[in-house]
């Protein structure tokens, strides 16, 4: 998925390096203007793929159907728990790989900390002296890893995870009932919810653990509210791990 990308070129080029490895062409996020006629230039061989282009306004729009979601950064960002780009993808679940999506940045800034906050993971590309790559060349080469770690493993049956779509209200859930207990604190917020937020997505969660999770928040929230309150009336939709 190419966030913020500025150049027709470079996204045609994307597109050659995805079809290079059987993948589809890939999303779009907040072009700034597209340039049909450049991108199919540049995806020589492969001009039908840059119709198959999906364009997004918003990263919650093309996210939400996704279970999973990696970044790729280059190596200075400090703030994240970065992975070499073959030793995070060959510690992916099976199941992971359904509906995944690996984030690329813009050609002048990459992921912003915003960004990279809606990632489980963060991979970046080991270099010597230049820490960024041309975005093209970055897709071909984390297409060419994703082929070598998916393709042994990717036939066996496994069970369904939760889409963004899913997951989000339960971190909304989670996060308010960590304020609710005063855990979260000034200063300390933003790094807390990634870190949680990469925690719980690491390994991917099925519907059905998304629902024993809200559960257990929804109780925290009543407890905390019964505490500040002094009412001690049992709570409502209360989720447990019964059936």
């Amino acid at each position: 998925m190419l966030v913020r990308p500025r150049n027709s070129g470079n996204v045609g080029a994307a597109v050659r390096a995805l079809r290079n490895f059987g993948f589809p062409a890939p999303r779009v996020v907040d072009m700034y203007r597209f340039e049909a006629e450049e991108a199919r230039r540049m995806a020589a061989g492969c001009e039908a793929a840059v119709d198959d282009i999906e364009f997004f306004s918003t990263m919650e729009e093309a996210l939400a159907d996704r279970s999973f979601v990696a970044g790729t950064t280059g190596q200075g960002r400090t703030r994240w728990r970065l992975e070499p780009i073959e030793q995070g993808l060959s510690t992916f679940l099976p199941q992971q790989w359904e509906r995944a999506a690996i984030l690329f940045g813009n050609e002048k800034s990459g992921l912003s900390d915003d960004e990279l906050g809606y990632c489980e993971r963060v991979l970046t590309i080991p270099t010597v002296d230049y820490h960024s790559l041309n975005l093209a060349q970055a897709v071909l080469i984390t297409a060419w890893e994703v082929r070598r770690a998916v393709a042994p493993q990717r036939l066996q049956d496994y069970p369904q995870l939760a889409t963004r779509e899913q997951i989000e209200p339960m971190f909304e859930q989670m996060f308010a009932a960590l304020e609710a207990i005063s855990y979260l604190h000034p200063g300390q917020e933003a790094k807390i919810r990634t870190m949680m937020r990469q925690l719980f997505g690491r390994n991917g969660l099925t519907p059905r653990e998304v629902q024993i999770m809200r559960g257990i928040w929804h109780q925290v929230l009543w407890l905390a509210s019964t505490r500040n309150s002094g009412e001690g009336e049992e709570p409502g939709d209360k989720v447990t791990g019964d059936g």
